[in-house]
């Protein structure tokens, strides 16, 4: 039982870690359509 809720446990702190990465890429390369039209010098 105990082992079942560690496993339990890992599969969701990977998942999460996961999404976490892919946020962290999303706004440091974000796509063309959420980028800003003007570039103020």
């Amino acid at each position: 039982m105990k082992n079942a809720l560690l496993l339990v446990l890992f599969v969701f702190y990977a998942a999460f870690a996961a999404a976490g990465d892919e946020l962290e890429t999303g706004f440091r390369n974000p796509p063309q359509s959420a980028r800003p039209w003007v570039f103020w010098f």
